[in-house]
């Protein structure tokens, strides 16, 4: 269960990299991923051994390989701003107010999303898109974390109906060093992709994937135009025109946040926009995740963090305390982020 289905991968692409490049237990390995590569945990692929390749060599992702001579830990300033226990469904009067207190110039001119989504996909959405308890209890444990460090001195933590998108877009420009959202992530693919063109499609992906903030289920039933509220969908086409360029981390704890539609421009969706924004590193997951696993893992890979393990060692840390735990030992649980 934990193995066998890694083993073709292993076969018909790390075996003929390590044997080429005559990789020696240990040494630093760093790979750029497009299309499907880039939405599977390749780093933690088996060997016929049963060694996962991320323990037998150092593993680095970057977006690009010309990115390579810039991978350096950077120095966390004393910013970070969290985001978890989010009300989707929070009153349209309530998120007027939540809304009204955040002044900023980045608000959307987008149609709501609901005015793209079909009856039958509103629905799903609607149905799926519940309450998740547990992200309010990862941030309070990271609130926690934080604020009995030396390194982070200012914490913003936005929980229930505070979590507006407007909270978020005010940071453009003057964004802290950590990000962490704990939210639903959304990722939703065309129904006739054949009709499309790539141009269409890139598009379609970026403004129809994102992360949902407070009262996100119910601002399509608010005048949008005269309020002047956002949807409480961020999308990715949103994100890639903000400034987050002070940002060091922003950790994505979600599900599917590292999916996106496969193109000649890149993997459009969330992945890319935050990278466009400027962010220097984003931890994200490629498939659904389960939420008690996620905050053992985040509160472990914060805990890490702040003991002054680099952001690389304190994930790998947190990775292997889910494996060698008796409940979250099973890939799906660790291997996805």
């Amino acid at each position: 269960e934990l193995y066998f289905p890694q083993l073709p991968v292993h076969r018909n692409i790390w075996k003929d990299i390590i044997e080429v490049a005559q990789l020696q237990k240990g040494e630093k390995v760093y790979i750029s991923l497009d299309d499907i590569l880039a939405q599977i945990p390749i780093e933690s692929i088996c060997d016929y051994d049963y060694n996962y390749v991320g323990d037998k060599y150092d593993i680095v992702r970057v977006t690009s390989t010309r990115n390579i001579p810039l991978v350096r830990e950077q120095m966390l300033s004393s910013e970070a701003i969290l985001y978890g226990g989010l009300r989707y469904d929070c009153s349209p009067v309530v998120i007027q107010k939540e809304s009204g207190i955040h002044n900023s110039l980045n608000r959307s001119i987008q149609e709501n999303l609901f005015e793209l989504m079909t009856d039958s996909i509103i629905s799903e959405f609607r149905s799926t898109n519940k309450y998740l308890p547990w992200t309010k209890e990862e941030v309070d444990s990271i609130y926690t974390i934080l604020s009995n460090s030396k390194t982070i001195k200012n914490i913003r933590l936005y929980e229930e109906e505070k979590g507006v998108e407007e909270s978020f877009k005010i940071i453009s420009g003057n964004s802290p060093s950590i990000i962490h959202i704990a939210t639903h992530g959304v990722s939703i693919q065309p129904i006739e992709l054949n009709n499309m063109n790539w141009v269409d499609y890139y598009s379609y992906c970026m403004e129809h994937s994102g992360l949902l903030f407070s009262g996100a289920l119910n601002t399509n039933i608010i005048n949008a135009d005269s309020l002047k509220i956002e949807d409480g969908i961020l999308r990715s086409n949103e994100i890639s025109l903000l400034d987050l360029s002070k940002t060091d981390l922003v950790v994505l704890s979600a599900c599917k946040t590292g999916i996106g539609g496969i193109t000649p421009f890149g993997l459009a969706g969330l992945q890319w926009a935050f990278k466009a924004a400027g962010v220097k590193t984003i931890i994200l997951s490629l498939s659904d995740v389960d939420d008690a696993a996620t905050h053992m893992m985040m509160v472990s890979f914060y805990h890490n963090l702040m003991q002054g393990y680099s952001k690389r060692e304190a994930f790998k840390k947190a990775q292997k305390a889910l494996r060698d735990s008796e409940e979250f030992k099973s890939f799906n649980y660790w291997a996805n982020f």
